[in-house]
């Protein structure tokens, strides 16, 4: 058995006693306050047995309803916000409406409205703890419910309290708390309709889910970002652009970002992501150089040019071709990894290379990242372009030059 079933089915039997116990009094003392009372618990008894019964029915899955039956914790959550509506009408109509006979016993009753009071609000606390902590709303409703027959306890205590002074101020604080229940019982159905018609997600917990995506640095834009709950449980869906062109390393993008989604935000049932490569209207294409004139280097990190060469999408022509200093050429260790860095900073699709790499560390940097590595034993820029099928310009070193 759940934890929230567990404490549902003792709420359920300490309610049950309460009922009859109270019962008990109000025949024995007279009290129509205790009466009241007891039509409470009675309704108290009700709503946790519908509880315990719907937190049992929404594990379930099946064919006709494959993404389970967690709604029926909201459904019944909506229903105990009617019995809280009753609650408050019968204290209403018991204590405030009727005339107060005599009560016999008094002590006894007083004794007895206290003991309710304490019983139903700690039960309220252990039922709202336990309820926020699972995040099962029917059980946060019920919670409110005893609430509600916790104050209704009080409201008899001092009520009959003022018996001993030889007052009665029974209707005023019958009065003060049957507003407080309607609030309560207001705010419950309001929040059960919303999960029933699908409303979003809140606002910070939708926030905490892009901050968690967008903290990814090859996500491109967030298109979409859509998030419901049922009972429990919470519904995401998200349509993203990445920076990756490899479907293999999109998908495992895709998987981690959902692992730390569900490991940031408790209680999720499932997450769809839909992914798409950024559509480019340009690719860049990075080449190690010797000298600014375009001799390809055989090195990566001791490189001390660097040519980047813009291409245009959709008609393979060069726009635009720019040449910068290695700006770590004269670190002493981490070149390679620094001048990896920089390029996916300076958003580079296409790495092209002499030979592989030497050391691990570049490799690995850009192994994460979107920029693909093309392996090209070629001598100078004009063959780099030849080889790519990149429409040249007529004068390219005066282009290089222009770019630099």
């Amino acid at each position: 058995m759940e934890q929230t079933e567990r404490v549902s089915l003792i709420s359920t039997l300490i309610t049950l006693f309460l009922f009859i116990f109270k019962s008990i009094i109000a025949i024995i003392s007279g009290s129509i306050a205790i009466k009241a009372d007891a039509i409470h618990s009675l309704t108290d008894f009700i709503s946790s047995l519908a509880v315990f019964a719907g937190l049992k029915i929404s594990k379930r899955k099946s064919r006709t309803f494959p993404y389970g039956l967690h709604k029926v914790e909201n459904l019944i959550s909506l229903v105990i916000s009617f019995f809280i509506f009753l609650a408050g009408y019968e204290i209403g109509k018991e204590v405030i409406f009727a005339s107060l006979p005599k009560v016999k016993y008094l002590n006894l009753t007083l004794m007895v409205s206290l003991i309710a009071f304490l019983v139903s609000y700690f039960l309220s606390i252990y039922k709202i703890r336990t309820g926020t902590k699972t995040n099962s709303p029917s059980l946060i409703a019920d919670g409110y419910h005893s609430r509600s027959d916790a104050l209704s306890s009080l409201i008899v205590f001092i009520g009959l309290s003022g018996y001993l002074f030889g007052i009665q101020i029974e209707k005023i604080a019958a009065g003060m708390v049957i507003i407080f229940i309607v609030k309560s019982g207001y705010e419950i159905l309001i929040d059960s309709l919303k999960v029933l018609l699908d409303a979003s997600l809140d606002y910070e917990t939708l926030n905490k889910i892009r901050k968690i995506i967008v903290e990814e640095r090859r996500v491109g834009q967030i298109k979409t970002l859509l998030g419901r709950n049922s009972g429990r449980y919470r519904f995401i869906e998200a349509d993203l652009t990445l920076n990756i062109r490899e479907v293999e390393k999109a998908h495992h993008i895709v998987e981690l970002l959902e692992q730390k989604i569900k490991k940031e935000i408790p209680y999720i049932d499932s997450i769809r992501i839909h992914y798409e490569p950024i559509k480019k209207k340009v690719l860049k294409y990075a080449v190690p150089l010797k000298s600014p004139e375009g001799e390809m280097s055989e090195h990566f990190g001791k490189a001390p040019y660097f040519a980047l060469i813009h291409v245009d999408v959709d008609t393979n022509n060069i726009k635009k071709i720019e040449t910068f200093q290695n700006p770590f050429v004269q670190k002493e260790k981490g070149k390679g990894i620094a001048v990896a860095e920089d390029l996916i900073e300076r958003d580079v699709d296409f790495l092209i290379l002499k030979k592989r790499f030497k050391g691990k560390g570049p490799e690995y940097v850009l192994a994460d990242s979107s920029v693909e590595i093309i392996i090209m034993d070629k001598r100078n820029l004009n063959e780099v372009l030849e080889a790519l099928k990149i429409r040249k310009y007529e004068n390219i070193q005066e282009k290089i030059d222009e770019g630099s």
